[in-house]
């Protein structure tokens, strides 16, 4: 899949017949991509942390931090790293000899699920981290966006309506399609936090008029 920056929703996409299938602008290879002076510019200084979310999109990572900046919001996915953690694993042994005992007295069979041996070994497992940023680190904003296709930002001129339902947020845009977001763990806390968060960025943003047509 070969990726490129559209420079109208900076977002990294797929052409489809030379043009962005999130906003159909063009999207010409020959074109260079804005320079990270530029791109410093459009977003703006990193204000803060929104939360944890997810958001459904396409072959492209679905979890990470939402960023409130000075000129929009900023995606930036989760890091995979690895880490070592106890797993339960079965002991094969201990395991093989209550199947044979099952065998040899078939009501043991029924209860063979709840005589498993279980250990907890040490092993290296794969896990999503979230990037934690602050206002000193904005000028990463760019970097990332040229460095990672997950990815993207949406300035706050590209937005026309931004609504809640329950615990999904879907912004509308003037060119693209929806974006549907929700916290990564509405049940608990940090997703009351991230529900709180975002209604206050809101509510600043329409205050200063300069997201006219957010809508809580």
């Amino acid at each position: 899949m070969s990726l490129l920056l559209c420079h109208e929703c900076y977002s990294w996409v797929e052409p489809s017949d030379g043009r962005c299938p999130d906003c159909w602008q063009p999207v010409d290879t020959s074109v260079p991509d804005p320079p990270l002076r530029a791109l410093k510019t459009v977003i703006g200084e990193l204000i803060c942390p929104l939360g944890e979310i997810k958001v459904r999109r396409k072959m492209l990572p679905d979890r990470g931090m939402l960023y409130a900046t000075t000129q929009g919001l900023y995606f930036l996915p989760h890091r995979l790293v690895r880490v070592m953690q106890l797993v339960e694993t079965e002991d094969a042994r201990t395991s093989f000899f209550w199947f044979l005992a099952a065998i040899a007295w078939t009501p043991l069979m029924f209860l063979l699920p709840l005589l498993k041996s279980v250990q907890a070994k040490p092993a290296q497992v794969d896990v999503f981290q979230p990037q934690f940023l602050t206002p000193a680190e904005s000028h990463l904003l760019p970097e990332f966006l040229m460095q990672n296709p997950g990815v993207f930002f949406v300035p706050r001129e590209s937005v026309r309506t931004i609504r809640r339902r329950r615990n999904t947020w879907t912004i509308s845009r003037w060119r693209g399609s929806p974006l549907k977001l929700k916290p990564q763990d509405p049940a608990n806390a940090s997703g009351a936090g991230f529900h709180e968060r975002m209604s206050d960025f809101l509510t600043r943003e329409q205050s200063h008029g300069r997201l006219i047509c957010g809508n809580l």
